[in-house]
């Protein structure tokens, strides 16, 4: 605040006044506060209070046994702080042997050393160049000693070479180097791994104290087998140890003979030896597969067999069949009789021809299975029940269950493909005949239509009778339904308008249709045709186009007016 003094309306004086800021110190007892430098009090509890001028100051709590604390204030208006020494607690640090001390990541000295510090946590780093390094964790608490003696431990040296060079080393399955090396690790247990290409790899255990260790490793040549043949993924062992499926690599395998087996399902077991050299073998192979005796009967006798369509001659019979996936197909007159299956053993097969169906079931989208007799079959499939009735279900996750109803004869073969996106049967009727029928877009044939199977749904069913006469009818065909459509499609008659001269306005029924000359198409009908032009006398004429014709011409010479 500035005050000036006037007498007269002179000046005599400025005057410049301060208006003092209380601060409160938070401290401890029997503490010294300096501001900026100076000795300000002391305090006797834990509170200080001063009255200072604003501005900047450096406040300096000190108190013997306790660390030094400081703190710089901007003092504009009263303000309170906190500034509390910490106590001292005292650390007794000793080695052996001697080594450098870390407190905090900050070097403090060489052991023994003895510290002095502020109560808290605190962590300790011993380190000698050689050794084990130490890490302690230590909570000091005020006016208490804590003793630290730490026995250092030695780094285990290992010198390692080997026959060859330039080998590949790993540590408790860690990289640590190329041959010829050197390295220091700390006593222990340790697992140790050489490994070169074209060599067999070798793996020691061995235990390392404090003393020099060295390792010398001579590793022996590898030999690499390839194997491959028929079939594949055939299981690979060598030396009774299972390998792999073939094709296959087998690396790392000793120089000379060793015992090979290869086996597959379906096929006879392969044991041979083999004589690996250094570096890369093959062997190849070809497994036999394994034969089986089927017996064929059937009622009635005498039936044609074939296996895979191939004709093996007439019932009974037996013959022999290779392991794997077959088809059989019997014969005898009108009497048929298909089964595929697999055979894996030996097996005889009766066949009543009078009884026993066939049942070939497929469906047009992937994924799908049928429910029969309880069984949920993937499809294609063929299934061989006896003579009957049976209802169907056809399972696909990405459609509705849709639901099929067949009839079965004994000796006869049926064959039902169905359609997940729903399906019917249609029936198209239509006068005239030989009309092009479509249905959602895609042609059935010409009419008469009998029994064609069409996909279900909603649309349009175009009749068509040539290029210029179609009908459009709109139908919906629901999953399973039997649907007969009779339609009547109207033939048209092409018909040709001219006159002498051209250029003449004709009209239909009353109706403009354009100028001469001029094509047109009408329906079978009886018409009224005008032909009109300025200047001329008008002609009216009926045009019958009941008859069956498909074209007509019609010219007229028309007058002027006189």
């Amino acid at each position: 605040m500035r005050v000036l003094f006037q007498l007269f309306g002179v000046i005599l004086l400025t005057v410049t006044l301060s208006l003092a800021v209380e601060l409160t110190i938070n401290t401890i007892p029997g503490a010294s506060i300096y501001v900026n430098g100076k000795l300000k009090t002391q305090s006797n509890d834990s509170k200080v209070t001063l009255n200072l001028e604003p501005g900047f100051y450096e406040f300096v709590v000190i108190k013997p046994g306790y660390s030094e604390e400081s703190e710089r204030i901007e003092l504009r208006e009263s303000t309170t702080v906190s500034i509390v020494p910490k106590a001292f607690g005292e650390i007794n640090i000793t080695t052996s042997p001697s080594a450098r001390v870390y407190i905090n990541n900050d070097l403090y000295g060489i052991s023994p050393l003895k510290i002095k510090l502020p109560e808290g946590k605190y962590d300790i780093r011993i380190e000698l160049d050689g050794y084990l390094p130490v890490k302690r964790q230590v909570i000091l608490e005020p006016f208490k000693l804590i003793e630290l003696h730490q026995s250092l431990i030695k780094f285990g040296t290992i010198q390692i070479a080997s026959e060859p060079k330039n080998v590949k080393v790993s540590m408790n399955g860690e990289f640590l180097g190329i041959t010829p090396l050197s390295t220091s690790v700390t006593p222990g247990k340790y697992t140790f791994e050489f490994e070169l290409d074209g060599y067999l790899s070798k793996k020691l255990e061995m235990e390392v104290s404090q003393e020099p260790k060295r390792i010398f490793v001579e590793l022996e040549p590898a030999a690499c087998l390839s194997i491959s043949g028929t079939p594949l993924d055939a299981k690979i062992f060598i030396d009774k140890d299972f390998k792999g499926f073939s094709p296959f690599n087998v690396e790392n395998l000793n120089v000379g003979e060793h015992d090979i087996t290869i086996e597959a399902t379906g096929f006879n077991i392969l044991n041979d030896k083999i004589s690996l050299k250094k570096g890369r073998n093959s062997y190849n192979y070809s497994l036999r597969k394994k034969s089986f005796i089927l017996t064929f009967e059937s009622s009635p006798t005498g039936a044609m067999m074939f296996l895979d369509e191939k004709f093996m001659g007439f019932t009974p019979l037996s013959i022999s069949v290779n392991y794997g996936k077959h088809s059989f197909r019997l014969k005898k007159d009108d009497l048929e009789w298909i089964k595929e299956t697999t055979i894996v053993s030996n097996k005889k097969i009766f066949v009543d021809l009078k009884r026993i169906s066939t049942l070939i079931l497929d469906a047009k989208q992937k994924d799908t299975f049928v429910k029969f007799n309880g069984e949920l079959i993937e499809l294609p499939t063929i299934v061989n029940p006896l003579e009957g009735a049976y209802k169907l279900v056809f399972v696909n996750p990405k459609y509705t269950d849709k639901i099929r109803y067949v009839i079965l004869e004994g000796g006869k073969i049926e064959k039902l493909t169905v359609d997940m996106r729903g399906e019917g049967y249609l029936n198209v009727v239509t006068l005239p005949q030989n009309v092009k029928v479509y249905w959602l877009g895609q042609k059935l044939g010409s009419s008469p239509l009998f029994m064609k199977k069409v996909p279900a749904g909603k649309g349009i069913l175009r009749l068509v009778l040539n290029d210029d006469v179609e009908k459009d009818v709109e139908i919906e065909i629901k999953d399973g339904e039997y649907k007969s459509i009779y339609e009547t499609v109207d033939r048209m008659v092409n018909v040709h308008f001219t006159s002498i001269p051209d250029k003449w306005n004709v009209y239909v029924n009353g109706i403009f249709i354009g100028e001469t000359p001029i094509d047109f198409a009408l329906k079978p009908d009886i018409y009224e045709v005008s032909y009109k032009k300025n200047g001329f006398l008008s002609q009216r004429l009926n045009l019958d186009l009941r008859f069956n014709v498909e074209k007509r011409y019609l010219n007229v010479i028309l007058e002027k007016v006189k």
